[in-house]
C-alpha cells in the first residue's frame, strides 16, 4: 500500500517511471559513496588519533629513560666530585685512586663517552681515559659558562656538539667544581649520540615514530635521530619551540613543524626539574599513507555496495518484497560487522583479540600475533578456532580469569608474565573486558595487550648499573684505608729503624752504667757511702732504661688513632731528649714552643712517629751541620680558611706544630710532590718516599692538615694544624722516680710473690720483706694454686703478667675462684692492656714493669689497708708518661 501511495504520488507529479527509476539508482549509488567518505573521514581522524597516541607512548617512554639517564649521571657527577673535593689540578693529576675511580665511573655510566674534570681556566686536569686529553681550553664552550652560572650543585646540560678529540656528535653534563665558595672549574660527564639512539630504539621497539628528540627548554637541540646530527644555530627556530614549551610543557600538535615547516604529528614532554623536552614525531604523508590504504578497501567495498544497492533499488521497484527482507537482513549484518571492526579498530595500534562466549577467535589484530609468538599465521586463520585449542599452555589462572570476564567482569594487571605460543615469555600489560550485543547480552571478550619487557629490561639495567657504581665506590674506599693501614705500619716501623742507633746508644749507656756500678760495689762492700752513691746511681740508669723501653713498645704498637690530649711542649721536650744521640753533635736542636699553650688533640704514638720522621728528613737535608727547631703556636681561625689561610680549614682553634731547618731545601718541581706516596729524592735503600705523605694523611684524618715551605739555599718549614683539645684529661699518677719521697703506711701482711724469672722475684721478696711483710715465692702459677689449695694464709697475691703455662690474668682469675675476696697487682711490661682486662673479673691493680720498690711498697699498703677496713678495692694503674690506662 505505501509503495503504491509512493507510486502514485510520482505519478501524479507528472515523474515516469523510467525518472522515478533513474533516481532511484543514482541515490543508490550515492548513498555508498556518502557513506564511504564519511568512513574515510572517521577513519582519517582516528588514523591521526593513533598517530598521536603512538607518539605520546614514545614521548613517555623516552621521558622515563631519560629521566633515569640523567639522574644516574647527576649520581656520578655527585660521586665524582665527592672524590675530588677542592683539590687543585696538580693534586688531582697525581691522585691514582681518583684516576682508577673515574674509570670505573665512565666505565658503567657512560660506556662510549667520558668524565673529565677541568680547572678555572677551562684547561683538563685529570679523565676517565688518558688519551682523551690535551692543552686546549674548554671557556669558549657552552657547557663551561652554563656550569658558571649555574647555582651550586645544579647541573647544565649542553646542546649536541663535536667532540673536540674523538669527533664524534655527543652532548654533556656538566657541574660547577666551588671552592671556598667561588667556581673552581667544571665537572662534565659527555653521552655519545650512537649509544643514545641505540638505547632509544630497544626502548621503543615496535611503536611508530619517525623523528625522535632532546631539546632544551631554550630550544637547542641536544641530540635528534636525523642529520644533521649537529643542526647549525638557528635562533629563531628555537625561540619558537621555546615558545610552545612555555605555553604547553606537555602536548600534541598536528602542522607545520616549528624546525622546518614540514607537515608532522608531534608530541613532546617536559623534564622540569631537568630544563629539557622529549620529542617524537611522524611526517603527516606517514599518517596519511596508514590512512589510504583503508580508505581505498572501503572504497572498493563501496562501490561494490552501490551496484549492490542499486540493483536492490531495481529490484524494488520490480515488486520483489522478498529481495527486501534479504537486503535488510544483509544491512543489519553489515552493521554488526561494522560495529565490531569498529571496535577493533578503537583499540589499535595495541594487541587486540576478540572472542565469543566460547573463547573462539572472531577478530584479531597482527600484532596480537606477533606478540603471543604465532609465527606466519594469518588473522583469518584463527577465526573460528578455540583459544585453548591454538594455545596449549593456557594456565588454570587464565581459564579463570576467561570465565569472570564472560560473566561481567573487567581485569586488568600493568605487569604480567605472558606465555607464549612458542614457549617464551614476555611482561605484558593487558586488560580483558567483556562486549555486548545489541540486545545488552554478552557477546563475549575483547583482550588489549602491550609488551613491557624492553622497558623493565631498561629498568634493570638502569638499576643495576647505579648499584655497581655504588659497589665500586665501596671495594675501592675500603682498598684505600687497607693500603693506608699498611702505610702507616711501615712508617711506623721506619721510624723505629731510623731510631735504632741512638736507643742502642741509650741502652748500651745503661748496660754500662750498671755493670760499672755493680763491679764497684762488689769491690767495695764495707764502703756504704759509696756503695749508696752508686747504687743510686744504678738506679737512675735504669730509669733512663725504662724510659727508653716504654718509647719502643709504644712506636712499634699497632693501632688505629686513639687522640688524646697532648701538651706540645712536653711532647717537644720528651723528643729533644730521644733525638739527640740519634741526629748527631753537629745537629743543635731548638724548643720554642710556648709554656701556655692548650692541649692539642691527636695520636700520641702517630704524632711522635710522624715528629721523628720529619726530624730525620731535617738532618739529611744538613748533611754539615745546622739547627732543628720545634715550634707551636695557637692559630684561630673565626669563619674557616680563606684566602688569608693556607690550608683548607674548618673555623676553629689550632695548635700549629712547626718542624724546621736551614738545610738544602727544595726546588719548585720537588717541593709539588714531597707529599706524594713513595715520592723520594734519597737513593734506593735509603727512604720508602712515605714520610710526608703519611705525614698529610695522618694531620687530615686526626681534622687539621699540613703544609711544606722550602726553598733551595734556604731550607724547609713543615707546618701541622691540629685542632684543639676541648676534652679533660684524667689526672693519673705519674710513676716516681727514686728521688721521691713516698709515704708507707704502717699496714703489714703476708704476700705471695709469683714470677718465673729467679732474680726479678728475689729482688721483689727481698724489697717487700725490707717494708716488713712476709712473703712467699712461687716460680709459677701452678705452684701458687698448690700454696692457696693447702690453706697457706695469704693477705695479698703479687704475679707477673708474662709466665710460660699460665699467665698472671688467669692465676688471678683462678686465685678469685677460690679466694673470692683476695687482693691482687698485676705486674707486666706490656703496653696493650685490652687482652689483661678481658681476661680477668672483679677488681686487681695493674703496675708496669720496672716498677720501683717504693711504689710497689706504697700499694702493697694501701691494699691492705683497705682490705682490712673492709672496704672493696678499687682498680686503677700506676703508668709511665707513655702508658695508658687499662
Amino acid at each position: 500500500m505505501l509503495k503504491a501511495s509512493g507510486l502514485a504520488f510520482w505519478r501524479m507529479q507528472g515523474v515516469g517511471p523510467r525518472a522515478w527509476l533513474s533516481a532511484a539508482i543514482a541515490l543508490a549509488v550515492l548513498l555508498p559513496l556518502g557513506a564511504w567518505m564519511w568512513v574515510a573521514f572517521e577513519i582519517r581522524g582516528r588514523a591521526y588519533e593513533a598517530a598521536q597516541g603512538s607518539q605520546r607512548r614514545a614521548t613517555e617512554t623516552l621521558r622515563q629513560y631519560t629521566l633515569k639517564l640523567f639522574e644516574t649521571h647527576a649520581l656520578a657527577l655527585d660521586l665524582v666530585n665527592n672524590q675530588a673535593g677542592e683539590r687543585d689540578c696538580a693534586t688531582l693529576r697525581s691522585d691514582v685512586a681518583l684516576q682508577d675511580f673515574l674509570t670505573a665511573a665512565a666505565r658503567v655510566a657512560t660506556p662510549t663517552g667520558g668524565i673529565w674534570i677541568t680547572d678555572v681556566d677551562g684547561y683538563l686536569c685529570v679523565s676517565s681515559n688518558r688519551r682523551l686529553m690535551d692543552a686546549r681550553s674548554r671557556r669558549f664552550r657552552e657547557y663551561f659558562e652554563g656550569a658558571r652560572n649555574a647555582a651550586p650543585g645544579r647541573y647544565y646540560v649542553d646542546r649536541a656538539v663535536t667532540a673536540l678529540i674523538a669527533g664524534t656528535v655527543i652532548f654533556n653534563m656538566t657541574r660547577p667544581r666551588i671552592k671556598d665558595g667561588a667556581f673552581n672549574g667544571v665537572i662534565l660527564i659527555s653521552v655519545g649520540f650512537t649509544e643514545l639512539m641505540q638505547a632509544w630504539r630497544e626502548m621503543l621497539g615496535t611503536i611508530l615514530t619517525g623523528q625522535t628528540a632532546l631539546f632544551r627548554e631554550d630550544g637547542a637541540t641536544i641530540l635528534r635521530s636525523w642529520e644533521p646530527f649537529v643542526p647549525a644555530l638557528d635562533a629563531s627556530a628555537e625561540a619558537r619551540m621555546a615558545e610552545v614549551w612555555r605555553t604547553s610543557p606537555n602536548g600534541v600538535s598536528i602542522g607545520p613543524s616549528p624546525i622546518n615547516g614540514a607537515g608532522r604529528v608531534t608530541a613532546w614532554r617536559r623534564l622540569p626539574d631537568w630544563g629539557v623536552v622529549v620529542s617524537s614525531s611522524i611526517a603527516e604523508t606517514e599518517v596519511r599513507r596508514l590512512w589510504l590504504q583503508p580508505v581505498l578497501i572501503y572504497g572498493a567495498l563501496a562501490g561494490l555496495a552501490s551496484v549492490l544497492v542499486a540493483l536492490l533499488a531495481w529490484l524494488l521497484l520490480r515488486g520483489q518484497r522478498m529481495l527486501w527482507r534479504v537486503v535488510e537482513q544483509r544491512t543489519r549484518s553489515l552493521r554488526a560487522t561494522e560495529d565490531r571492526l569498529s571496535l577493533f579498530i578503537d583499540g589499535a595500534p595495541a594487541a587486540i583479540a576478540l572472542f565469543d562466549t566460547q573463547m573462539c577467535f572472531l577478530a584479531v589484530s597482527r600484532r596480537y600475533i606477533h606478540d603471543m609468538g604465532l609465527g606466519l599465521v594469518r588473522p583469518d586463520e584463527l577465526v573460528g578456532r578455540s583459544i585453548y585449542k591454538v594455545f596449549t599452555n593456557v594456565t588454570d589462572h587464565w581459564r579463570d580469569n576467561h570465565r569472570r570476564v564472560l560473566a561481567g567482569e573487567t581485569l586488568a594487571a600493568e605487569e604480567d608474565i605472558c606465555l607464549r605460543a612458542d614457549g617464551a615469555s614476555d611482561w605484558t600489560h593487558w586488560e580483558l573486558a567483556p562486549w555486548y550485543q545489541l540486545d545488552g547480552l554478552i557477546g563475549g571478550a575483547v583482550l588489549f595487550s602491550e609488551v613491557v619487557t624492553a622497558r623493565k629490561q631498561a629498568e634493570a639495567i638502569l638499576t643495576r648499573g647505579k648499584a655497581e657504581l655504588e659497589r665500586l665506590v665501596t671495594d675501592r674506599t675500603q682498598e684505600l684505608e687497607a693500603t693506608q693501614a699498611r702505610l702507616a705500619q711501615a712508617q711506623r716501623m721506619q721510624a723505629l729503624g731510623q731510631l735504632a742507633g741512638g736507643i742502642a746508644h741509650d741502652i748500651n749507656n745503661v748496660i754500662q752504667a750498671v755493670q760499672g756500678g755493680a763491679a764497684l760495689i762488689e769491690r767495695r762492700p764495707g764502703d756504704v757511702d759509696r756503695t749508696r752513691s752508686l747504687a743510686r746511681m744504678i738506679m737512675e740508669a735504669a730509669e733512663r732504661g725504662a724510659a727508653v723501653t716504654r718509647r719502643i713498645l709504644v712506636f712499634a704498637h699497632q693501632s688505629h688513632l686513639q687522640a688524646e690530649p697532648l701538651d706540645a711542649l712536653t711532647l717537644f721536650t720528651g723528643l729533644a731528649e730521644i733525638l739527640a744521640p740519634s741526629l748527631g753533635v753537629h745537629i743543635d736542636i731548638k724548643v720554642a714552643a710556648s709554656v701556655d699553650l692548650p692541649p692539642l688533640l691527636a695520636d700520641k704514638a702517630q704524632l711522635e712517629t710522624v715528629l721523628i720522621n720529619l726530624a730525620t728528613n731535617a738532618r739529611d737535608a744538613m748533611p754539615r751541620g745546622g739547627t732543628l727547631t720545634f715550634d707551636a703556636v695557637l692559630d684561630r681561625l673565626h669563619s674557616g680558611s680563606g684566602p688569608d689561610h693556607p690550608i683548607a680549614l674548618r673555623a676553629g682553634s689550632y695548635v700549629r706544630l712547626s718542624v724546621s731547618d736551614n738545610g738544602s731545601g727544595m726546588p719548585p718541581e720537588v717541593l709539588a710532590r714531597a707529599s706524594e706516596p713513595f715520592f723520594t729524592t734519597k737513593d734506593v735503600g735509603q727512604g720508602t718516599g712515605l714520610g710526608l705523605a703519611m705525614a698529610r694523611g695522618f694531620t687530615e684524618q686526626s681534622g687539621g692538615g699540613l703544609r711544606i715551605e722550602s726553598a733551595p739555599a734556604w731550607g724547609t718549614i713543615i707546618n701541622l694544624w691540629f685542632p684543639v683539645s676541648t676534652r679533660v684529661s684524667l689526672a693519673v699518677g705519674q710513676l716516681p722516680t727514686s728521688k721521691d719521697t713516698v709515704a708507707l703506711t704502717p699496714a703489714r701482711g703476708r704476700l705471695l710473690m709469683v714470677d718465673d724469672d729467679p732474680i726479678v722475684r728475689e729482688t721483689l721478696a727481698e724489697q717487700m720483706e725490707a717494708e716488713g711483710h712476709t712473703v712467699l715465692t712461687a716460680v709459677c702459677g701452678a705452684d701458687a694454686l698448690i700454696l692457696l689449695d693447702a690453706g697457706e694464709a695469704i693477705d695479698l697475691l703479687v704475679t707477673d703478667h708474662a709466665m710460660p703455662g699460665m699467665n698472671g690474668t688467669t692465676l688471678i682469675s683462678e686465685a678469685r675462684r677460690r679466694r673470692p675476696s683476695l687482693p691482687a697487682i698485676l705486674l707486666t711490661g706490656f703496653t696493650a692492656n685490652a687482652a689483661i682486662d678481658s681476661d680477668i673479673s672483679g677488681t686487681f691493680t695493674l703496675l708496669r714493669k720496672p716498677t720501683a720498690g717504693p711504689v710497689l711498697a706504697k700499694c702493697v699498703a694501701d691494699l691492705l689497708e683497705r682490705a682490712r677496713g673492709g672496704g672493696e678495692t678499687e682498680v686503677h694503674a700506676i703508668r709511665g708518661p707513655l702508658g695508658q690506662r687499662p
